[in-house]
């Protein structure tokens, strides 16, 4: 930017406030609170879609919106709600003869502004896919990445070759339960550490209770807690029916990990040939890729220079101004 005047940045979490340092290396200030006039507003993700939008209509500024993860059956079928826009708020109207949730509400609110940003930013040709399709706007893709400089391999941490460590919000795309039942099925059992919380995890709980597995919930927002889990794991293990772009993955490969996940397009385009692949809906090949990753040498870190914060295209994007 050339401007001088700073970004307003509205991330839901530390991972999208992180890249916030490499921004101001190249000379971009993005600041994450109000108290100084910005040039633009960058909403990180759905749930930042609105109070950017809001920031951004009262001070009559552009608006970016960068979606990271639209799950398609979270849309809901049929048509969307109508929004209006209404003292600076969005009031989204039930369809006649149809129930309208919260979920259907915000994704309709969330098309509303998409349609009215002056970019949609996705970190992959998956993401641009669907939000093409069921939001009927262009996109650009703009790469994003991990903080390389923090998830590092560490050669004094020896793996626990028993353990298998996966590190997803516990939600139904999530396919935890195929893991905890791949893990009932190995000999010796396998020991999972589920880094994430979510409404599954009563359910898989009780599921890992019922089949014997040894299986520790922890938080997983922690970034040491994570980076520590990835430099001792086994393997790390990504199953998600859906990803939008595969942090997570990422990180550990960083940190040196033998990493599998599932074969979905996001995967395939982000992590190449640097992770062991199976097939959804397929507890046996599951087993076979992680029997592969724990007898697989650490790997070391093999994330693309495109995908790490000092690589990612972000700052280049704002020239949009």
């Amino acid at each position: 930017m050339t401007t001088g005047i700073p970004i307003r940045w509205f991330a839901p979490n530390e991972q999208s406030r992180s890249i916030l340092p490499a921004l101001a290396e190249r000379g971009i200030r993005a600041l994450d609170h109000d108290g100084e006039p910005a040039a633009l507003a960058i909403a990180m993700g759905d749930t930042m879609a609105e109070p950017a939008w809001r920031w951004a209509t009262r001070r009559q500024r552009p608006l970016v919106l960068y979606l990271w993860d639209l799950p398609p059956w979270s849309i809901g079928r049929g048509h969307f709600n109508r929004v209006l826009s209404i003292g600076g708020r969005l009031i989204t109207l039930p369809r006649i003869g149809r129930r309208s949730d919260g979920r259907r509400a915000h994704y309709s609110r969330l098309r509303w502004i998409a349609r009215r940003t002056r970019e949609v930013w996705v970190p992959g040709r998956q993401s641009a896919a669907v939000v093409q399709r069921l939001f009927g706007v262009s996109c650009q893709e703009v790469g994003y990445g991990i903080d390389a400089a923090w998830f590092t391999p560490d050669l004094r941490s020896a793996r626990e070759v028993g353990t298998v460590v996966c590190a997803a919000p516990l939600l139904p795309h999530g396919n935890l339960a195929a893991l905890i039942r791949t893990a009932a099925r190995s000999a010796p059992k396998l020991q999972l550490r589920l880094l994430g919380d979510g409404p599954e995890r009563p359910g898989l709980e009780l599921l890992a209770a019922d089949l014997g597995v040894p299986c520790v919930f922890e938080p997983g927002d922690d970034r040491e807690r994570r980076r520590q889990a990835f430099r001792t794991a086994g393997a790390v293990i990504c199953p998600s029916r859906y990803e939008g772009f595969g942090a997570a993955a990422l990180e550990a490969l960083a940190c040196g990990a033998s990493v599998v996940v599932s074969e979905t397009p996001s995967h395939r385009e982000i992590l190449g040939g640097a992770a062991h692949y199976f097939g959804l809906d397929d507890d046996v090949a599951l087993a076979t890729a992680i029997r592969a990753a724990l007898a697989s040498p650490s790997r070391g870190p093999a994330v693309p220079e495109r995908y790490t914060k000092r690589g990612a295209q972000v700052p280049m994007a704002t020239c949009a101004l």
